[in-house]
């Protein structure tokens, strides 16, 4: 049995849910921090919606691994539904402008060690809109806990 299914049975560990969906305007040239944790954990998926499909969805874990997308790379290469790679986005035309909802949903949830730290980039000349940002987080808040547990399971205590 492989760890993350053992989650159920183990302790020191807890689900780390945000939900922002309130429209916040991104300026020009400018980034906003959407998530930050000192902590150890998986990152078990990420979404973000917004006015342009320019924005960059950059999480950066343990301070040297990246993963980022734009919406325009995801949509322009045909990944509008959750695939291997991770990223994927859908356009919705409900009026000017459309809206590009962008998900980080990885096969095997991103294990950090860390840190995390989770920022939307604005490239662009113009303003744009997040209209939505959420994530769902293992995070190991007790690593003596979470490892005592461990062993208790496989009997090994």
């Amino acid at each position: 049995m492989d760890l993350l299914r053992m989650l159920p049975l183990l302790s020191g560990w807890r689900w780390d849910a945000k939900d922002m969906d309130s429209p916040t305007i991104i300026l020009p040239g400018g980034q906003l921090e959407v998530c930050r944790l000192i902590d150890k954990g998986w990152v078990w998926g990420a979404s973000v919606s917004f006015s342009s499909e320019k924005p960059e969805f950059d999480i950066t874990y343990d301070e040297y691994l990246r993963t980022s997308s734009t919406a325009e790379a995801a949509y322009g290469l045909g990944l509008t539904a959750p695939n291997a790679t991770g990223f994927f986005c859908s356009k919705y035309d409900a009026g000017p402008p459309p809206i590009y909802a962008m998900s980080l949903m990885p096969v095997n949830p991103m294990p950090f060690n860390k840190k995390l730290v989770g920022v939307i980039k604005n490239p662009t000349a113009l303003p744009i809109v997040m209209y939505q940002y959420a994530h769902l987080l293992v995070v190991i808040y007790n690593e003596d806990e979470f490892r005592k547990s461990i062993k208790k399971v496989l009997g090994v205590d």
